[in-house]
């Protein structure tokens, strides 16, 4: 009886020692904002010219980049591990990033505009979409890039049948999020301002609830990130603010 329970807590201290499987796992929108066009042309024109002068208050559109594969059957797949991101999620995104710009003096009314109105490929065509059905001087492209990194026990087979580890907090879920706001002049896409955020966090959890901690990590991320990006982008958005007040005043 002794060999038999001191086998057993070998093996299953060689599973919790063991080595560890990782998989990675990413959902980006930020490729599509560059490169060819719906049409298979790949712009070479020349760069537009930023205004010399914007209403002010500015209406502002603000949208999301829709993911690269969020087309089909694929985008009703999502999967908070695997993506595209769910729209009421990216809804609430916008919302948060327009709260913390809403009452500014130069800021206008904020549109927060669901992917499926964006069409094309490239930021131009993301932006002429976007001034087809909405009344405003810029449009906000927000773009992102998670990236979800699960680190599996290696021995965790081992045990399974001894313990009931499906439901043991063991594997590891690293995730790092980049998010990215560029501001376009909507009568021509020239590129206004842009600024950045990033964030990550590691959670540990069972393999049985991979993605619920997907969902709780992309949250927490997505939060983090925006609090980082906010007053960069303020701050961004003064800069502008300034360079245009002094070159529409310029002889």
């Amino acid at each position: 009886m002794k060999i038999v329970g001191l086998s057993l807590a070998l093996l299953l201290c060689t599973g919790c020692v063991g080595p560890t499987v990782g998989t990675a796992r990413s959902m980006s929108s930020i490729h599509p904002v560059t490169g060819t066009g719906e049409d298979g042309q790949v712009f070479t024109g020349p760069r537009p010219v930023q205004p010399t002068s914007l209403p002010v208050p500015a209406r502002i559109a603000l949208a999301f980049v829709p993911e690269a594969n969020a087309k089909g059957s694929q985008a009703a797949m999502a999967s908070w591990a695997t993506g595209p991101l769910p729209e009421t999620f990216k809804a609430k995104v916008l919302e948060n990033l327009a709260n913390a710009f809403r009452g500014e003096s130069y800021v206008g009314n904020i549109e927060c505009v669901p992917a499926f109105y964006l069409g094309g490929h490239t930021a131009p065509e993301f932006v002429a979409s976007v001034r087809a059905t909405f009344n405003v001087e810029a449009v906000a492209l927000v773009t992102y890039d998670l990236q979800h990194f699960n680190r599996v026990n290696g021995w965790a087979l081992t045990y399974i049948a001894l313990v009931p580890a499906l439901f043991v907090p063991g594997n590891e879920l690293s995730s790092h999020l980049y998010l990215d706001t560029a501001v376009y002049w909507s009568e021509n896409a020239a590129l206004l301002f842009r600024a950045a955020g990033s964030a990550s966090g590691d959670e540990s959890f069972c393999p049985l609830y991979y993605d619920d901690n997907a969902q709780i990590q992309t949250e927490r991320c997505f939060a983090a990130a925006t609090t980082d990006l906010v007053p960069k982008l303020r701050k961004e958005f003064g800069e502008f603010a300034k360079r245009i007040k002094a070159e529409s005043h310029a002889p």
